[in-house]
């Protein structure tokens, strides 16, 4: 039984010699093994490779929320090896800057990994390691930038997770049987997904973010049009970096053509900036490095997607000023013929206008008893003209935590936070917090959920599911005479 990192890996013996027929036999089966080491020693390695940044690699744990699909697959000769494929929840340091994805998954089957261990790496990116370049990769950066909407939105989130990295480890080069990817493993609805996710990222590569104004220059004061483009499903946020101006949105969704938009709005003269920002960006790659201290752990191939950014700047100008009133009549003449005012047609006050309203629940997934966690809801109208009125969130404090702090004026209820938030405009956002303590005596999974209700709209609902650690009780040692 040799370590694979969280995994096990049961090894059998070479068939005796009597069942080989004699010293023959064992000649053969002897002549198998190295030429199989050969084959081996031949394949080239993910942890081979002499490119990239060095840096270091903190394997978190496998991502809890999303769990893990056990499987036991067939490895020569005739061995199996027990593995529980899922999202990696990582941390990578490289050139002063600090990246912890939310999907990270293995490319490199035959070395494993253990938490609690800082491991020297490079980190590889397309600029100089072309093999990332690759259909292959680029594949396995678009099942990235879906992994955790796919888990998510899954049934079975676990099984969904597993075939995610079989998906992976199927684009991965010299990883796994692209029609048999477990090899053994009784579970023929976690293969299946895995061929499905695997024939579903055939062809699709990562969209470069990028956005444009239209126009790109208007008077004040004015409302022009952001459109952006990049990876369908994922989003993107906004800031104004600099200038005076307001946005439709602070946060955006590629539809399935890859196109999202909002507005810009000033009534100050001058230029204003606007930076785009996606985490689905672009692939990369930590391996082992080669030049690290004798002794020390050797990482695990892993893939992950880091932030690109894209930004436009519009130009606000002072509008002309407005042509001089007509000359008075001359003395004498007729002023016309009174006009009777019309009153415009609209819609009857009756009708009421249904806002767009979504809900975001964000905070900590990995929580330990006894200690606080502050939780954000965000409230955005989508809705391009409609106002959502008299809205209210109300958040369902989890069983075994308790509200240290809540938002002035909001109220509790029957185990929830009740926060008023009134009116919020068309393509507006609103966010409210609350901090949160797990009791001493709390462990498992449990969620954060908001509900949001407001005027003719139909109640919507966020989720944030979490795990508490159970708290560590330290014990004396007991003195003897």
């Amino acid at each position: 039984m040799v370590g694979f990192g969280r995994y096990l890996v049961h090894v059998q013996s070479v068939p005796s010699a009597r069942r080989q027929g004699g010293l023959l036999g064992a000649f053969i089966a002897l002549a198998a093994l190295m030429a199989a080491a050969l084959v081996a020693l031949a394949l080239p390695s993910v942890g081979a490779a002499q490119t990239g940044t060095p840096g270091q690699f903190d394997f978190i744990d496998n991502d809890p929320t999303a769990g893990t699909t056990p499987i036991n697959r067939a490895t020569p000769p005739g061995g199996v090896q027990s593995e529980n494929p899922g999202v990696f929840s990582i941390e990578v340091t490289s050139a002063g800057t600090v990246h912890v994805p939310d999907a990270a998954f293995c490319v490199d089957m035959d070395i494993g990994m253990s938490t609690g261990l800082l491991y020297d790496v490079l980190v590889q990116s397309p600029a100089d390691t072309p093999e990332l370049s690759t259909s292959d990769y680029q594949s396995i950066a678009w099942l990235l930038s879906q992994a955790r909407t796919l888990i998510d939105n899954a049934a079975d989130p676990g099984l969904e997770a597993g075939a995610l990295q079989l998906a992976v480890w199927m684009n991965a080069p010299n990883e796994a049987d692209r029609t048999d990817p477990v090899q053994g493993a009784a579970n023929p609805a976690l293969e299946a997904r895995a061929i499905e996710l695997y024939n579903l990222s055939q062809g699709k590569s990562l969209t470069p973010l990028a956005i444009s104004a239209s126009p790109g220059s208007a008077t004040v004061p004015s409302t022009v049009a952001l459109n952006l483009t990049g990876t369908p499903g994922t989003s993107a946020d906004l800031s104004v970096t600099s200038g005076s101006g307001t946005l439709g949105a602070t946060s955006v969704t590629f539809d399935a053509s890859g196109q999202a938009s909002t507005t810009l709005e000033s009534s100050v003269v001058g230029s204003v900036a606007v930076q785009a920002t996606t985490k689905y960006g672009e692939i990369r790659r930590v391996v082992a490095d080669p030049n690290r201290p004798d002794g020390t752990p050797e990482a695990q191939g892993t893939v992950y997607l880091v932030p690109t950014e894209a930004s436009t700047v519009v130009s606000f100008t002072q509008a002309p000023p407005p042509p001089p009133p007509p000359p008075p009549p001359p003395s004498g003449g007729t002023s016309g013929t009174p006009v009777t005012p019309v009153t415009p047609s609209g819609p009857s006050s009756n009708v009421c206008l249904r806002p767009n309203i979504r809900v975001q629940v964000m905070g900590t997934r990995r929580t330990r008893a006894g200690n606080s966690y502050k939780y954000k809801v965000k409230v955005t109208n989508r809705s391009r003209r409609n106002v959502a009125e008299m809205v209210s969130v109300r958040i369902q404090v989890p069983r075994g935590y308790s509200v240290v702090r809540r938002p002035r004026g909001s109220r509790i209820s029957g185990g929830n936070v009740i926060v008023p938030l009134r009116n919020i405009g068309p393509g507006r956002m609103r966010m409210t917090m609350v901090t949160l303590r797990a009791d001493r005596d709390t462990a498992g999974r449990s969620a954060v959920r908001a509900f949001v209700s407001a005027k003719c709209s139909r109640r919507r609902a966020g989720t944030l599911r979490i795990r508490t650690s159970p708290l560590v009780q330290r014990v004396s040692p007991a003195v003897t005479g």
